[in-house]
């Protein structure tokens, strides 16, 4: 089912860290891209798709903050996945400039159809690399994270 990615990490390259991050990403999104590829499909309208499954009616700016991507590039997705009729967009009633974004049924017919898929990718890194490691992994993520976007600790960055 997972094809790997064979790249080993350098550390003596002037960012590793950015290089580990990087091919990590690199790691996982390739057979994520593999399977979506299949449904033409790319990763970033696909980050759409999922977040429009967990939360209805979503207004544009709230759906680029929610999936970490610009407002013209949400813009650009919204109107590819319109015109293969995978979401509705309606007018705000209290505001006809703003639209609401949802799952068309197609939406929702393709979402079921790849979610298990992905999701099955998800469980074989996880029994591939072992929960326990996954789990440690995300915590380190979650305490850099919150340690970089401090602006009361990290002025000089």
């Amino acid at each position: 089912m997972m094809q790997a990615l064979k790249k080993t990490i350098k550390t003596d390259e002037p960012q590793p860290l950015l290089s580990a991050l990087n091919d990590l990403r690199e790691s996982i999104q390739y057979p994520h891209r593999k399977l979506l590829m299949n449904h033409d499909l790319t990763l970033p309208q696909w980050r759409v798709i999922l977040l429009l499954s967990k939360q209805n009616n979503v207004e544009i700016i709230e759906l680029a903050k929610l999936t970490s991507l610009l407002q013209p590039s949400v813009s650009r997705i919204l109107a590819a996945l319109l015109k293969r009729d995978l979401i509705t967009r309606e007018a705000n009633e209290n505001d006809l400039r703003r639209f609401q974004i949802s799952l068309s049924k197609k939406g929702w017919a393709l979402f079921n159809e790849i979610s298990p898929m992905a999701e099955g990718i998800f469980e074989q890194m996880n029994r591939l690399v072992g929960q326990q490691k996954v789990d440690e992994l995300i915590q380190l993520l979650k305490e850099f994270n919150h340690v970089l976007t401090d602006e009361e600790n990290n002025s000089d960055i």
